[in-house]
């Protein structure tokens, strides 16, 4: 698969590694602290993988061969939706809604019209898709709403949610200022055992987990933080 530089709209692109500013309790409290210049050293790398969303595709496959909806939060211009059809046939009734912001959502409409691209549609307001799979690759780690609440403001209750290169912890959850395109964005460590207890809360239970080797953090603030990669979750609907 073809990759491109890592950016805040391009989470299929290739992954940075990031040295990360000081913890905060919350979003709240990171976004006031927020400088308005990355500090010095603050950087960000890319390490290749031979390829990274392939447990991802893995569970997507089975899910999309059942039709219906795929919603992918913060999909950017489309990039996952037409890196992964060569591996995953799309049947003809399927479709892959992405939700963004309003300036990526124009990127992918313009991409869209130069593209074959039947079953791909954007939309700025999640909560109003009826989605059966919902699909992360990398940008609910920056949402403030965690994922579990996220998915509770939904038009109805995906089947089927897979998660994608997430920074889970052993220790409390903290927001992080991770440099991203220069700037010092929020980013969450999730402890790992409440993220998966807050999705058991909502109906769905832990179906598979995976490295991410291709994303690693360091954070000099607090090294028990350092994660030497991220992590991938499946979780599928108990209700189903």
């Amino acid at each position: 698969m073809r990759r491109r530089p890592p950016t805040r709209d391009h989470p299929c692109g290739a992954p940075p590694r990031g040295v990360a500013l000081p913890l905060y309790a919350s979003f709240a409290e990171a976004r006031q602290a927020t400088p308005t210049e990355v500090p010095a050293g603050a950087a960000l790398e890319a390490r290749p993988d031979d390829d990274p969303d392939y447990p991802a595709m893995f569970w997507l496959r089975d899910a999309i061969a059942q039709g219906g909806t795929v919603l992918e939060l913060g999909g950017g211009d489309g990039g996952c939706y037409y890196r992964f059809r060569p591996r995953i046939p799309y049947p003809a009734g399927m479709r892959w809604v992405v939700a963004d912001r309003p300036a990526a959502l124009a990127r992918g409409r313009a991409l869209q019209q130069r593209r074959d691209a039947p079953h791909l549609a954007f939309t700025d307001d999640p909560a109003a898709v009826a989605a059966d799979v919902v699909y992360s690759a990398d940008r609910l780690a920056f949402d403030e709403v965690p994922p579990a609440e996220r998915l509770a403001q939904l038009a109805r209750a995906p089947r089927l949610v897979v998660l994608n290169r997430l920074p889970l912890v052993d220790r409390p959850t903290r927001v992080a200022l991770l440099p991203v395109d220069g700037v010092a964005a929020p980013c969450w460590l999730f402890n790992r055992a409440e993220l998966v207890a807050a999705m058991a809360s909502r109906g769905y239970r832990l179906a598979d987990d995976w490295l991410c080797p291709d994303r690693a953090l360091r954070v000099p603030a607090d090294p028990g933080y350092d994660l030497p990669a991220f992590a991938g979750l499946c979780f599928a609907s108990t209700r189903v």
